[in-house]
């Protein structure tokens, strides 16, 4: 048996990096050399990839097992390794990793060497907000002048869908009073905002509202206020009315009528309460009736 090992061809197997090793295996299952050090490697301490991959002869499907470590060798992968599907299915497998927060895909592409995203942005089988926001927060200022506004709005939306995910914080935290308290939820801190790198105006008014409508009141830090809907509204009053809690405000300079919280928002008011966005929900009917509320102003 020690004799085999002498030969080249296993030198040849051993010496080849982690990346082209897996990327073969994904691709035709182990190989007969690889059978044969799969048995002995433990007694013998000659073919660290094993270890260093956490792979063993429990394993049943090596193949798969291949590509769930591939992920971590994505940065190292070199063109004509994979083929265009071989990259697109590499990309979208998941990572054996305590994040939680659904942005596996993001970081696969994220980490593509720049020959192998042009394969992913050419897809049509990668979700395009994903692609989108990558694009522009790994090119940053270098490649602000080629962003569209489709570009634009579409890292946007991926970005407020991620960055305003709430996570839990099981080690508590400490109250305004100095109290610690059982947990907080916090926003995700750990996106770059891809508006950064490129101008407002790329964006209408429609669209950073309907931006704002989707993700609600976490947004506020990340529309520009004259493009906001909050925009519209002035005047938030809070008062007891009747044994209940009601809200008024002025929408476009009109007064609108008292409307009740219900018991829930009630109980929740604090000073830490956004009134402003806390009208905006009892009064969504008057701010999408936008042209009506003109159309009655010039009568």
């Amino acid at each position: 048996m020690e004799t085999k090992f002498d030969n080249a061809l296993f030198s040849d197997r051993i010496n080849m990096s982690d990346t082209e090793r897996l990327t073969d295996i994904f691709r035709n299952g182990l190989s007969r050399e690889d059978k044969l050090l799969l048995e002995v490697h433990g007694d013998l301490n000659i073919d660290p990839f094993w270890d260093n991959n956490c792979l063993d002869s429990t394993i049943t499907d090596f193949k798969e097992a291949a590509l769930e470590r591939l992920v971590y060798c994505i940065p190292h992968l070199k063109p004509n390794m994979l083929s265009d599907a071989e990259i697109i299915k590499l990309v979208h497998e998941p990572r054996l990793t305590f994040d939680d927060d659904d942005r596996d895909l993001e970081r696969n592409i994220y980490d593509l060497p720049k020959p192998l995203f042009c394969i992913v942005e050419n897809s049509d089988e990668v979700d395009r907000a994903t692609v989108d926001y990558v694009k522009i927060v790994k090119n940053g200022n270098t490649g602000k002048n080629n962003i569209t506004p489709i570009e634009a709005y579409n890292s946007l939306d991926y970005f407020l869908s991620k960055r305003l995910i709430k996570k839990w914080d099981p080690c508590g935290a400490d109250d305004e009073f100095g109290q610690v308290t059982g947990a907080y939820y916090f926003p995700n801190e750990k996106m770059k905002n891809p508006s950064e790198y490129f101008p407002k105006e790329m964006l209408t008014a429609d669209q950073w509202r309907e931006l704002e409508k989707r993700h609600g009141e976490l947004t506020k830090p990340f529309i520009p206020k004259e493009y906001s809907i909050l925009n519209r509204i002035a005047d938030v009053k809070i008062y007891p009315l009747n044994g209940n809690v009601a809200i008024r405000c002025k929408i476009d300079g009109e007064q609108q009528s008292s409307r009740i919280l219900d018991k829930r928002d009630a109980e929740l008011l604090d000073y830490d309460t956004d009134t402003e966005y806390l009208a905006a929900r009892y009064f969504k009917d008057e701010l999408e009736n936008e042209n009506e509320i003109r159309t009655f102003r010039r009568r």
